[in-house]
């Protein structure tokens, strides 16, 4: 009887001190939740960390923010192509602050294809001298945006344009494509 008096007592001081540490210590919150993705989205992003990857670059992390702006800069320059039934490429997006890649094709077109063309782009980038080859400009410059080493974070959008086509704009955050300076 005596045993189970002092058992009961341990039992007792234990839970008290249980009791205690619960009033005291408090739990540590688990870390935000990531935004959740669209499967496009999520496509953009495992395509351009794929493509990086290769290139022995880190991964990007998603923004909505650049999201949000690249759709709107592809919607706007469709309500501005409108009249000419034709996709072209967006001048605004080549003069935002962010870097910036482009893509015309149809809804069909993967995210894997879009970022496997620009990624196509390093067969005409000179990492001698950080020059592109001559008339092959915009290629070579998608894909030293795609692997810059400066570039943290990522957006794209779409927007229907012409007849069955879009326009894909990729803003890049902070811009990494700077010409003469090697992207890695």
């Amino acid at each position: 009887m005596a045993t189970s008096f002092r058992l009961a007592q341990r039992l007792a001081a234990a839970a008290a001190v249980l009791a205690l540490c619960g009033a005291v210590f408090t739990p540590i919150s688990a870390a935000p939740a990531m935004p959740t993705l669209s499967t496009r989205e999520e496509q953009f992003l495992q395509a351009h960390n794929k493509a990086r990857a290769t290139a022995g670059v880190s991964h990007l992390t998603w923004s909505r923010e650049l999201a949000e702006y690249a759709k709107k800069l592809a919607a706007d320059q469709q309500r501005a192509g409108r009249a000419s039934a034709s996709c072209d490429f967006s001048k605004q997006a080549e003069l935002s602050s962010y870097g910036a890649n482009q893509a015309v094709g149809n809804f069909m077109v993967s995210p894997e294809m879009i970022v496997r063309s620009w990624m196509d782009g390093r067969r005409y980038y000179n990492s001698g001298d950080h020059s592109c080859a001559a008339g092959h400009d915009r290629e070579c410059s998608d894909y030293t945006q795609l692997v810059s080493t400066k570039t943290k974070r990522l957006g794209c959008g779409s927007a229907g344009c012409g007849k069955d086509g879009s326009l894909t704009i990729c803003l890049y955050d902070p811009r990494g494509n700077i010409y003469g300076q090697s992207p890695h």
